[in-house]
Formats: structure tokens, C-alpha cells, sequence
């Protein structure tokens, strides 16, 4: 540990050492010539990042597009020391590191430490609400997740308590669902089915269906469906898709109208290094939040539409619930939503569920009022051929509604 953290600091004396914080910025909407003009009086930062993935990884591209795009936009004054596949801090540790000097930006997963991040962990358990089609849903949830988590003061206040600036509260790659050696859609094909979980809330979803949650190590996921250890799998198109999982799982089960949970991370800096920073900085990392949303829900339709090509190929196909599971699935997500409402780890668990009943009905009403109707998941991949959510659109909506009020000045 010593050595990575002599490392950062030498990072810090090379871009000019000590506190660059305030300073004049710029107004909202700059452009690039504006960002460039106001960073030539700034001294040379740089900034430690890590990514989760390998360098040009499809599961990293969001991360390194995102840093190219400031250092171009603030004429290469704001630069990153970027770090691939957990190189300095694993998955469970990235807020430690953040906190210790580690690291300066990254993305963190607070659901892994419910005990530690309790709001943000019920937040991620809620992921469940509102509209679930691969066109509507990435829209309405983002849009839910991050107003509630910008309104409802426990859930920033746990992390900044521990040390973090937040960027964005929660994104996510797409919904879970079951992926299954033979079509698994009824609750008479689920019941006494065992499914590959990940998280305490998806297991318990699972035993609401019927099913007997089991637990694999990540990497051993696919040698055990392979050999029939495990029926099932709960998880994301994207992770089917980069692990192969469709070759052994070609039957999966995506419902537009309910879900299991979703795995949000946040984004976030080290607060004691955003405090160093001048305002211009600050401004710029927040306004390019808007291009690392675009890229993060264009990034995963584009690989959801390929994983479904590759369950077709392998000769599966996608199908929702039947009325008996949906049911079921149903009156469990109302029973966990009772949960978090009485959960004494949270400042106003009610306030919190009704905060994100409203924020998804608000989110409804906007994503239709764009014009974007849900699409069912066996059409998506037809829909796509020759349509497109325009996420220019949402972007600049999100922006205006969620992240201007918080813009730094």
C-alpha cells in the first residue's frame, strides 16, 4: 500500500502539488472553447482512476470515454492515471480507497455494505419499480434512482460521510433475469428450479418464485451450468453476453411490467481531492455526466441487443411470466417494499419508498410525454433494426431536472 500511495503522491507535486480550489468558472451550457480558455490559468492536474475492466474492454469504454472527453475539454489540464481491472483496489474496496488517497474517481457499489451505505442499499433494492422494457425502463429508472437519491439526504450523506463526492448516485447496465438450459417461464417450470443468485433481495425474489437460490463463485458460473450444478441463472444481458453464458442458458425470462432487483453502482471522487480542486474542475467532471449516462444506457442496449441475438442463435428465446409467477413475484416486491419502509437502519424508510413510488410515476409521465413507448423484449431486437430511443432527449432532461440543481458554483 505504501508504494501505490507514494505513487499518488508523486502524481500530486507533478501537477503542481497543493490546493487549486475555487477560482472562477463558467456558466452552464459552455462550450469546449469555453472549458479550454477558462483551464489556461489552471496548473496540470491529474487525477487516479481506476476502471473495472481491461484496457478497451466493452465493460470499460464508459469509464475511458469519459476521462478522454475531459481531458480534451479542458485542454489536456485535467488529466487520469488510469488503472484497469480493480489494478489498485477490488470491487469491495473502492470507497476505502477513495477515502485513504488510493484512488481519486471511480465507481463504487455501496449494495455490497448494506450495514455501512443503508440507504443506498434499499435504494438498490427498490431498483425493481417502475417500467422494466428495454426502451422506457433504463429512462424511468435512472431518472428515479438519482432525483430520489439527490433529494432524500441519507443517501449522499452515508457516502460523503465516508469520505466521497458523488457525480452520479446510481447507473446500471440493464435489468436481471433467469436464464435457464430450457424455457423457465411459468411458475409451474420455476418452482423447485435452482437459480444462480447474486444479492440477499434477488435470492429471496427467487424463493418467491419457487426456486432454490444457490450461490457460485463469478467464476465458476458457467462450468457449473455446464454440468448442471445449477438450472438457472440470474443476472444481466451483459454479463451473459461477455461470459458465453448463452451457449449453456438460452432460455431467459424478461418481463416488461416487473423484475428482480437491479445492481446500480455510483460514481463518485474522493472528497478530500474534489475540495482541492478548482471550481472549473469540478464544473466540467459534473457536466460530462451527461455523456457518461448517454454512453452507459447506449452501451448496454447495444450489448442487450447482441446477447439476444446470441440466445437466438444458440436456439432459445425470451419470454415474460406467466400470470401465476407474476403474481407471485408481485406480492413479494410489496412485501420488500414493506420491509424498507420499517428497516430502523434508515433516517424515514416510508419517506424513502414514497419518494420512489412518486419519482417513478413523476419519470413515467416523461419519459411518455418524449414520445418513447415500451417495447416487449422478445421484439426488442426486430424494434431496433430500424428504431432508437433518443437519448440526446433524456440526457438533456435528466440533466436539467437531477443534476443542474446540483451543479457546483
Amino acid at each position: 500500500m505504501g508504494v501505490v500511495l507514494s505513487g499518488a503522491l508523486a502524481a500530486c507535486a507533478e501537477d503542481g502539488g497543493g490546493s487549486q480550489s475555487g477560482g472562477d468558472g463558467v456558466a452552464a451550457g459552455a462550450t469546449q472553447d469555453d472549458y479550454v480558455k477558462a483551464f489556461e490559468d489552471v496548473d496540470p492536474i491529474t487525477l487516479v482512476a481506476q476502471t473495472p475492466a481491461p484496457k478497451g474492454s466493452v465493460t470499460g469504454l464508459l469509464y475511458e470515454d469519459y476521462f478522454k472527453e475531459i481531458e480534451e475539454w479542458s485542454g489536456g489540464k485535467l488529466k487520469f492515471d488510469v488503472n484497469y481491472a480493480y489494478a489498485i483496489a477490488p470491487v469491495t474496496e473502492q470507497d476505502d480507497a477513495l477515502r485513504d488517497g488510493r484512488l481519486d474517481i471511480t465507481f463504487i457499489s455501496p449494495m455490497l455494505e448494506p450495514d455501512q451505505y443503508p440507504a443506498n442499499a434499499a435504494l438498490v433494492d427498490m431498483t425493481f419499480v417502475g417500467n422494466q422494457s428495454p426502451t422506457v425502463g433504463p429512462l424511468q429508472g435512472h431518472g428515479t434512482w438519482n432525483s430520489v437519491a439527490f433529494e432524500h439526504p441519507q443517501v449522499l450523506k452515508e457516502l460523503e460521510d465516508q469520505g466521497m463526492h458523488v457525480l452520479m448516485p446510481a447507473f446500471a447496465g440493464g435489468p436481471n433475469g433467469i436464464f435457464c438450459t430450457e424455457q423457465r417461464a411459468t411458475a409451474a417450470e420455476i418452482d423447485g428450479t435452482s437459480i444462480i443468485a447474486s444479492g440477499t433481495l434477488q435470492g429471496k425474489q427467487l424463493q418467491a418464485l419457487g426456486a432454490s437460490p444457490v450461490s457460485i463463485d463469478f467464476t465458476e458460473v458457467f462450468e457449473a451450468l455446464q454440468r448442471g450444478t445449477a438450472d438457472c441463472a440470474a443476472n444481466s444481458l451483459r454479463v451473459t453476453e461477455l461470459n458465453g453464458l448463452a451457449e449453456v442458458v438460452p432460455y431467459a425470462v424478461f418481463d416488461e411490467s416487473l423484475a428482480l432487483g437491479q445492481s446500480p453502482g455510483a460514481f463518485a471522487v474522493s472528497k478530500a481531492r474534489w475540495d482541492d480542486l478548482p471550481l472549473v474542475a469540478q464544473q466540467l467532471l459534473h457536466d460530462k455526466m451527461d455523456m457518461f449516462l448517454k454512453s452507459n444506457i447506449s452501451g448496454a442496449n447495444a450489448m442487450a441487443v447482441t446477447a439476444l441475438k446470441s440466445l437466438d442463435a444458440a436456439g432459445g428465446s425470451v419470454s415474460g411470466y406467466d400470470d401465476a409467477a407474476r403474481t407471485k413475484l408481485e406480492e413479494f416486491n410489496s412485501s420488500a417494499l414493506d420491509g424498507i419502509a420499517g428497516n430502523d437502519k434508515l433516517d424515514d424508510g416510508q419517506a424513502l419508498v414514497d419518494a420512489v413510488k412518486t419519482a417513478s410515476e413523476e419519470w413515467a409521465g416523461i419519459v411518455e410525454e418524449m414520445g418513447v413507448e415500451s417495447v416487449a423484449w422478445p421484439e426488442y431486437v426486430a424494434w431496433s433494426g430500424s428504431n432508437e430511443v433518443d437519448l440526446d432527449a433524456f440526457v438533456a432532461t435528466f440533466m436539467e431536472k437531477v443534476m443542474s440543481p446540483h451543479r457546483p458554483s
